[in-house]
C-alpha cells in the first residue's frame, strides 16, 4: 500500500480539501476523549469581535467532529471518541489552558453547527478549500494528505482515476472526494451519508470503488482483507476550523500547534495513529 507523507506546516498552504460524513446528527459528547449520549446543545449566539477566548476560558472549548473516519476520529468499544484529531486537540487545549469537550455528529452538518454557534471548533480531518474559507476561519494546516482509490481485493481493472470511467464510485456526501469524483469522466458517482456505508457497499459488490483520504483508506485496508488500494489521487492540507470572528482563538490554536510541532508531540501522535502498527 502507499503510505502518505505527513509533515508539519506553519504557514497556510494551498486551500484544497477533504473530510468525512453525513447530515444526520448524532448525540455523542465527550469531555476530552469520552463520549456519552446527550441532547444536542442549544445554539449559542455566534461569537464576534475576536472575543471568543473569554468565554472558552470560562466554559471550555466545544469541539465537534464526525467520529466514523479512523484514524482521525472514531468511537471505541466504550463509545468514547478517539483518534489522531482528538489527541491533537486535547494536547493543544492543554497548551492553551482550557478543557476540550467533544461532540460527535454527521460530517455534512459540521460547518452549519459551527456557524450557528453550537460549537467553537471543528476537528474532523477537514481539508482546507477556498470555498470553505468563505464560511470558517482555518488554523494553520497540521498535515497534507493524498486521496486513494479503494477497490475489491479481486479487482484488476481499476488502477487510477482514468480507469474509473464507467465504474460505480462511492463517496461521502459533502466531501472533497465527492467533488473529485464528479469531475471523473464517465464515473457513476454514488453518494453515502457515511464512509462506512460506502465501505459496506463496496464489500457487498454494490459499487466498484470508493475514494477516501490516504490514511483512512490504509486503515480500512488493514482492517479488511477483501479490499485493497488501487491508485492515488490529489489531496490537500488539513486544518482545524472555527468561526470567522474568532481571530483570538485562531491565534491561540496556531501558537499551540507550533509548540506541538517543535517539541515533537505531533510526531508522537502521528506514530501512534498512522504507523503500520496502529489499529
Amino acid at each position: 500500500m502507499n503510505m502518505k507523507a505527513f509533515f508539519p506546516m506553519l504557514l497556510l498552504g494551498s486551500l484544497t480539501l477533504s473530510a468525512c460524513n453525513a447530515p444526520k446528527e448524532e448525540t455523542k459528547t465527550t469531555t476530552t476523549t469520552t463520549a456519552s449520549t446527550a441532547q444536542t446543545e442549544t445554539a449559542a449566539a455566534p461569537a464576534s469581535g475576536g472575543a471568543c477566548m473569554d468565554r472558552i476560558r470560562k466554559d471550555g472549548l466545544r469541539v465537534i467532529t464526525s467520529p466514523d473516519y479512523p484514524p482521525y476520529e472514531s468511537t471505541n468499544e466504550q463509545n468514547e471518541i478517539v483518534g489522531f484529531d482528538v489527541d491533537m486537540v486535547n494536547a493543544m487545549a492543554q497548551e492553551i489552558g482550557v478543557e476540550a469537550k467533544f461532540t460527535g455528529q454527521g460530517f455534512d452538518g459540521l460547518i452549519p453547527s459551527l456557524i450557528s454557534g453550537r460549537a467553537d471548533l471543528i476537528a474532523a480531518g477537514l481539508t482546507m478549500t477556498e470555498e470553505r474559507a468563505k464560511s470558517v476561519a482555518f488554523s494553520d494546516p497540521y498535515e497534507e494528505t493524498k486521496n486513494v482509490i479503494v477497490v475489491s481485493a479481486k479487482d484488476t481493472a481499476i488502477k487510477d482515476a482514468a480507469t474509473l470511467n464507467g465504474k460505480k464510485v462511492g463517496v461521502q456526501l459533502g466531501t472533497v472526494q465527492a467533488d473529485m469524483a464528479e469531475k471523473i469522466e464517465g464515473a457513476d458517482v454514488r453518494t453515502f451519508n457515511l464512509f462506512s456505508e460506502a465501505l459496506a457497499a463496496l464489500k457487498a459488490g454494490q459499487i466498484d470503488s470508493m475514494i477516501v483520504d490516504a490514511p483512512a483508506g490504509q486503515n480500512y485496508v488493514k482492517a479488511n482483507s477483501d479490499i485493497k488500494l488501487a491508485g492515488e489521487m490529489d489531496g490537500g492540507n488539513k486544518a482545524l476550523a472555527t468561526q470567522l470572528e474568532c481571530t483570538d482563538l485562531v491565534a491561540e490554536l496556531n501558537a499551540a500547534l507550533a509548540t506541538l510541532q517543535q517539541n515533537g508531540e505531533l510526531d508522537k501522535l502521528r506514530a501512534k495513529w498512522f504507523s503500520e502498527q496502529a489499529q
